[in-house]
């Protein structure tokens, strides 16, 4: 029977099913051109009908569906052929779902194909078209299976007991391009481990996609336990696929993954029960809670992979002055504290993601650190107030590495210069150039007589500030959590060293001897395995590793 979640009422009495306009296209009917032509037509009438009576509402069908209207037709080939697909491979109890149903067109073939369909859609004017348009069709007699419409964002909006069937369930996406499902790509991707098959488009998954982004999709659905089936339908640039899990899917009663959409509170989800209602804590109440960060990251920061979700969301208030922790004998004794979890509101709300593939965890959405570093005056401060000591232990460090016949020195994102400043004090015959992003450190490096050039790691090309293969030695300290991507600023660090030179850097982690707090203002923390993972990445030997508060790693490139 036709259900609409938002109107229970308006389900079809079962005898409506053998209504003399005859337009159910179960069995040989759904190859029955004239069949499906009529219903098509219907279909088209209905839609246009609802789109006059509210000029506003071409909005919500936009070109691609009045485009379509204007044609007459509204059921695709490739729709079609996916319902013709489904008629030969699935048995009648399986059950279908349908992401980004739009005006429910897809939703309803399948539905006159004879199976039990939910469909899901955010947008609000598309909901109430297919609505408009299934409640028509029902007031002319048309059979369908059981159609379901919910107006909500998935997964959010999916109910674990929708997926409670004696049958197989299939999740279909046809033509669904939306930055939620990129944002919110690992959420997305766990909740399809929740269904036996997909048929997707795999052109337009959330974003419209070449081929390499294809076979990196259906690589992604690989590891996540499915295999390839075959090719259900092309035609253009449209690849639709079938995929099938492994093992059965897992349904147990855990919790969905929740995205970002819904935590913001933009979408409700019509088919839940008030007991079972979601809020967004950031929307009732904001004045109270706010989710730090305005950098939105899709994928892992040093690997890339989109593997990713939430492990930890922190409150933390900012501390009013300098605290330090105070734990003598303790590697952690006489760090600083900046932040705490206080009880006191407005608060700050910070979100960390793991990678499933490379194990960091980093701060998502995390700070514009670039944006806010460019005209940065606190590292000139610093070294005016206190002077080269601070920093001496670690010069120490790194000269102690130096390979044989060092000459030539490069520190990258080397603030203010001071270790290159005690280099200029100690070694005057070594050459010195320092890469910093903020540009009143530059010119305070240069007016102590050291070169040194404003430079974005992530963005710029270095070549220009330093020849390739030309560099004995690289201080790369306290910045690999706060570039854009490390692994790629290492590889462009890598190209100035000359075979047989080193880099030593710094990189915050996580593990069994780790004994500090959690500090928002470190965005990137990685492990062992992450960190042999980066290692493995460049034609590099591990010449030292030392772990404190911090992994301290020295490298030589081959």
């Amino acid at each position: 029977m036709l259900r609409n979640q938002n109107d229970q009422t308006n389900a079809v009495p079962e005898e409506m099913g053998t209504s003399t306009l005859n337009l159910s296209l179960v069995g040989a009917g759904l190859d029955t051109p004239h069949g499906l032509a009529s219903a098509d037509a219907i279909a088209v009438s209905i839609l246009q009908e609802w789109l006059k009576a509210d000029p506003n509402r071409e909005r919500s069908a936009g070109s691609y569906y009045m485009e379509r209207l204007a044609g007459g037709r509204l059921f695709v080939d490739a729709e079609v052929a996916i319902a013709r697909y489904a008629r030969d491979r699935f048995e009648a109890r399986t059950k279908f779902f349908e992401l980004g149903f739009g005006f429910g067109e897809f939703s309803l073939v399948l539905g006159l194909s004879g199976f039990t369909v939910t469909g899901y859609e955010s947008d609000i004017g598309r909901h109430a078209g297919a609505s408009s348009l299934l409640e028509g069709l029902t007031r002319r007699g048309l059979a369908t299976g059981g159609v379901s419409l919910v107006r909500g964002v998935f997964p959010d909006a999916l109910a674990l007991s929708a997926l409670e069937t004696s049958g197989p369930t299939v999740l279909v996406s046809t033509n669904v391009t939306s930055t939620h499902i990129m944002d919110n790509f690992a959420a997305i991707l766990t909740a399809l481990r929740r269904f036996d098959h997909l048929i997707l488009d795999l052109s337009r998954f959330g974003i419209v996609r070449d081929h390499a982004s294809q076979r990196e999709l259906a690589g992604e659905l690989l590891r996540a336990g499915f295999t390839e089936v075959g090719r259900v339908h092309t035609v253009g640039d449209s690849d639709i696929w079938h995929f099938k899990q492994q093992e059965p899917a897992t349904r147990e009663a855990e919790q969905l993954p929740t995205t970002d959409l819904n935590r913001a509170g933009d979408i409700k989800n019509e088919a839940t029960t008030p007991t079972q209602a979601v809020f967004s804590p950031f929307r009732r109440f904001n004045s109270y809670f706010v989710l730090a960060g305005s950098v939105k990251l899709s994928g892992c920061p040093v690997c890339d992979s989109r593997h990713i979700t939430r492990l930890w969301s922190l409150p933390q208030s900012r501390l009013g002055g300098s605290t330090y922790l105070q734990a003598p004998g303790q590697a952690h004794h006489n760090t600083y504290l900046d932040y705490l979890p206080l009880l006191k509101v407005p608060q700050e709300i910070f979100g960390f993601d793991i990678c499933a593939d490379c194990h960091s965890i980093f701060r998502n959405p995390k700070d514009d650190d670039q944006g806010a570093y460019k005209q940065d005056t606190s590292k000139v401060r610093s070294f005016k107030q206190h002077g080269l000591d601070p920093f001496r232990g670690t010069a120490g460090v790194c000269e102690a590495l130096f390979p044989a016949e060092t000459r030539f020195v490069v520190d990258a994102a080397c603030g203010s210069g001071q270790v290159l400043a005690i280099y200029k004090e100690k070694r005057p015959e070594l050459r010195l150039f320092g890469l910093e992003l903020s540009a009143p450190s530059v010119e305070w490096m240069k007016q102590l007589g050291i070169d040194a050039a404003v430079a974005d790691l992530d963005l710029d090309d270095l070549d220009a500030y330093i020849t390739p293969g030309t560099v004995d030695f690289i201080v790369f300290n306290e910045a690999f959590e706060h570039v854009r991507s490390p692994l790629h600023v290492l590889k462009k660090m890598f190209r100035m060293l000359r075979s047989g030179g080193r880099i030593h850097f710094t990189a915050q982690y996580y593990g069994p001897e780790n004994e500090l707090q959690i500090r928002v203002g470190e965005p990137i923390y990685i492990d062992r395995h992450g960190l042999d993972w980066v290692i493995a990445q460049l034609d590099a030997n591990l010449v030292e590793l030392k772990a404190d508060i911090k992994y301290r790693a020295t490298l030589e490139k081959r």
